[in-house]
């Protein structure tokens, strides 16, 4: 099969490789005629739709995705692998042409150099190295890499969100005859300062070596939601049995667990004065936070209909609208649930507030529920908070 040129106008315009995103060949059946300047495939597999390849240039490399339909198919080029010291080098180190210049792709590593380390164990490779499990480049199926390259330029939040199905392409800075393709088999593990990743072995060439200058692109094809996480930041229960206000049109905050957190953690629990549990839920950090309460209410032995109000503040004001209940028998319980998905900015102060309406009866409040006699059964505290919020976004 050989190859013929259809589109290349922006390259023999400029005579480099700088500016176009898509390189478009079409099959031909004219043996040797392959036009195509001084650009050559190194590499030559039966192409099929979604393959990577290596472009080997007089001038550069490149790393190319295949988009073919049919009998035609083209190239578009994903970065650099190594090039002309004028070549434009982005800083977050994966390119795509736009236009006249490279641009940066999102969710890439930096372009800058690894350094291969023959050390197989699963251990920190330290500051810009890279290293696999096997000394048999075809035999590796885990990966650990600095998250830090040569240069000094911070790898780590890119590496730390390889997922499932991303390809990973090393190849040695002076002969990308010398390369490895490698396939994530699962999400990438920040070990602190590191990342392993487990991969599968796609295809390789030639050997890497102690030593040896490693050019690492990672090339997504799965969405970064495919990682995305709930993360808990507190979950607490009150272990105080009765809750209550202290007299009519008195507002009684109310305590839902553990003192946890400090000014340095996303969120912490205050407790008010010389109260034993927290009744502050602090944000000490701006995001989004899933805030989700219960609340178990009641009364004993007491005449009358009792109308409790309950209420949320943040900073000392209330938000949203009030909740109403009202109590016409002795010797009930009930709960009341309430999970909501919040932004909120930092220095938050969020309380949860219950009242006794003067226009009821004097009783109510928050109750515990009676577990004791089943046995094995979690508790039913008068209240309790839990806070989660995005992972890995």
């Amino acid at each position: 099969m050989s190859f013929k040129q259809e589109s290349f106008a922006p390259v023999s315009a400029q005579g480099n490789s700088d500016s176009p995103n898509i390189w478009t060949y079409r099959t031909d059946d004219v043996v040797d005629d392959v036009i195509a300047l001084d650009y050559f495939l190194p590499k030559f597999p039966v192409f099929n739709n979604g393959d990577f390849i290596c472009i080997n240039a007089s001038d550069e490399t490149v790393v190319g995705k295949i988009n073919k339909v049919g009998n035609s198919f083209s190239i578009e080029v994903l970065a650099p692998s190594a090039g002309r010291s004028s070549m434009p080098i982005a800083p977050s180190g994966l390119f795509q042409a736009d236009g006249g210049a490279w641009v940066p792709v999102s969710q890439t590593t930096n372009q800058t150099a690894f350094v291969w380390g023959s050390d197989t164990a699963k251990t920190n490779p330290g500051i810009g190295n890279i290293k696999g499990n096997n000394a048999d480049l075809s035999l590796i199926t885990e990966i650990y890499v600095s998250g830090t390259t040569q240069t000094g330029a911070s790898a780590l939040e890119v590496l730390s969100e390889a997922a499932r199905g991303d390809f990973v392409y090393l190849s040695y800075m002076m002969d990308n005859g010398n390369f490895l393709i490698l396939q994530a088999s699962n999400y990438s593990v920040n070990e602190g300062g590191w990342i392993s990743i487990e991969v599968s072995v796609v295809d390789s060439g030639g050997s890497l070596s102690d030593g040896q200058e490693i050019n690492l692109t990672l090339i997504p094809t799965s969405p970064r939601a495919n990682k995305i996480s709930i993360e808990r930041l507190y979950d607490g229960e009150s272990a105080i049995l009765v809750q209550e206000p202290s007299a009519l049109d008195t507002p009684q905050y109310i305590q839902f667990g553990g003192v946890q957190g400090t000014i340095s953690d996303p969120i912490q629990t205050v407790a008010q004065g010389a109260d034993s549990e927290a009744s502050i839920l602090r944000i000490n950090q701006a995001g989004t936070y899933r805030i989700k309460t219960a609340i178990q209410y009641g009364r004993v032995g007491a005449s009358g209909t009792s109308i409790l109000n309950f209420r949320v503040t943040t900073n000392g004001v209330q938000a949203g609208r009030s909740i109403n209940q009202k109590l016409p028998n002795a010797n009930t319980t009930s709960l009341f649930t309430d999970e909501a998905w919040l932004t909120l900015p930092a220095g938050i102060d969020i309380v949860y507030e219950v009242i006794r309406d003067s226009n009821g009866a004097n009783s109510g409040g928050l109750i515990a529920g009676e577990t004791s006699g089943s046995t094995g059964w979690n508790a039913a505290p008068s209240a309790s908070l839990r806070v989660e919020r995005w992972g890995n976004v």
